[in-house]
């Protein structure tokens, strides 16, 4: 599990470096981006997995232990000079009458007036620790944030844990997008980082988007991310794909 958060992290960072809408680098800026890479430490990431699958655990939605680990979350972007806003909501829950509360953890890194949406659940199911969905993602995104803090980017960065991903509703991510308005507009594209720590290959997906009904209608859409990350994991020998090829 060790090498795929870490590769996942170096992609991560790298594209939010780079900007995504901008080619992918060449040249000297090549060895520029292999030495920001010596900042994001495979140890690190793991610390985070098993602080919030070991040391907290499952993370049901609506559970002391889901606070804990938006509680964590928190105080990690703290650490790294970061800005944090909690935001707490009410989850209607299938079979229960009261709602739960829930949380979403929300930081930011100024750039200009657009925006590049970072996001990884932080509730897991009831069974087992959570370890690769979500702990891995979330842990991702921590070490992305900690490796960039210090870094310009070109554009505004926001990282968010997303409470009640795994159930209920409105879910975190739904909640979030509410509460940005008309702000939703400078939102140019977001990069959902989840299970990076589970299975054989590490994928990357875009373009898709549902519509109503059971089952949900499926249409293409915008790719241009997808693909800039997927040039990205090539040029810096990271092994990522995409289905279908």
């Amino acid at each position: 599990m060790r090498q795929k958060p870490l590769a996942a992290t170096t992609l991560l960072a790298l594209l939010l470096l780079v900007g995504p809408v901008t080619a992918p680098p060449a040249g000297a800026q090549d060895a520029a981006l292999l030495d920001f890479t010596t900042r994001i430490d495979a140890e690190a990431v793991m610390r985070h997995v098993r602080a919030l699958a070991v040391d907290i655990g499952a993370r049901p939605l609506g559970t002391e232990a889901e606070a804990r680990a938006a509680a964590y979350i928190a105080e990690a972007l703290e650490s790294y000079g970061y800005a944090v806003e909690v935001q707490e909501f009410a989850v209607g829950v299938f079979g229960f009458v009261e709602p739960a509360t829930s949380r979403n953890v929300i930081s930011a890194k100024a750039g200009d007036d657009r925006t590049v949406v970072v996001g990884a659940h932080i509730d897991s199911a009831e069974v087992g620790a959570g370890a690769g969905d979500n702990a891995s993602g979330v842990a991702a995104m921590l070490a992305a944030a900690e490796a960039l803090a210090d870094v310009e980017l070109q554009h505004t960065v926001a990282f968010v844990g997303f409470g009640a991903e795994e159930e209920g509703s409105p879910s975190g991510a739904d909640f979030y997008v509410t509460s940005l308005g008309p702000g939703i507009q400078d939102v140019i594209a977001m990069l959902n980082i989840d299970s990076v720590g589970v299975g054989t290959n590490m994928y990357v997906y875009a373009g898709a988007h549902a519509t109503g009904g059971r089952p949900p209608e499926v249409h293409g859409g915008p790719t241009w991310v997808r693909d800039l990350a997927l040039d990205l994991a090539a040029e810096m020998g990271l092994p990522f794909g995409t289905l279908p090829a």
